[in-house]
């Protein structure tokens, strides 16, 4: 009798796990995906400035219906009146950090830092060779969509003289 209770015992505790590992397999299945770029809205939410430098907070909102996972550096682009892009794309500065994950109007940020000299950068001193911004496109990291923020500020009109460079997407804001 005990070695048929020990058969039913150690079968009993087999389909236990088979049900646990089938439960940890459906929540694999069901992973967050990265963060549609259609889904993030990116907004200047904080601005400040220091000896030439201006350091602008930007969050980006999912927007979505599902929780996402963004990481990595956003692109930001200064544009003209004309939405034509001026200068060269924004550079990085610091670590690429870790992956976020934003539930349905979740918020993270990243800082834009600019430079407010572009009359004094070699190859942006000439008149006509910079000019003013009013916006700039903001393009997720990973690449997709770019949308438009306003913001001003004097650019270079050369494509490859950059004023820009932005951290790494950062930590979630309490509550998102």
């Amino acid at each position: 009798m005990r070695r048929m209770t020990g058969a039913f015992l150690m079968g009993a505790l087999t389909a236990g796990a088979l049900a646990v590992d089938a439960g940890a397999a459906t929540a694999a299945a069901r992973t967050v995906s990265r963060c549609a770029s259609a889904a993030l809205v990116p907004a200047v939410v904080r601005e400040d400035g220091a000896a030439g430098t201006v350091y602008r907070t930007i969050e980006y909102r999912n927007s979505g219906a599902q929780a996402c996972v963004i990481s990595g550096f956003p692109t930001v682009e200064l544009v003209d009146k004309r939405g034509r892009v001026l200068g060269g794309p924004s550079g990085h500065s610091g670590a690429v950090g870790v992956p976020v994950t934003l539930r349905p109007g979740g918020v993270t940020e990243f800082t834009l830092i600019a430079s407010d000299m572009a009359g004094s950068i070699e190859g942006c001193t000439e008149p006509g060779s910079y000019r003013p911004a009013v916006g700039a496109r903001v393009t997720p990291p990973g690449g997709g969509r770019s949308r438009f923020i306003p913001l001003t500020q004097d650019a270079c009109v050369a494509p490859g003289l950059s004023t820009l460079s932005v951290t790494a997407v950062g930590h979630v804001r309490p509550g998102s």
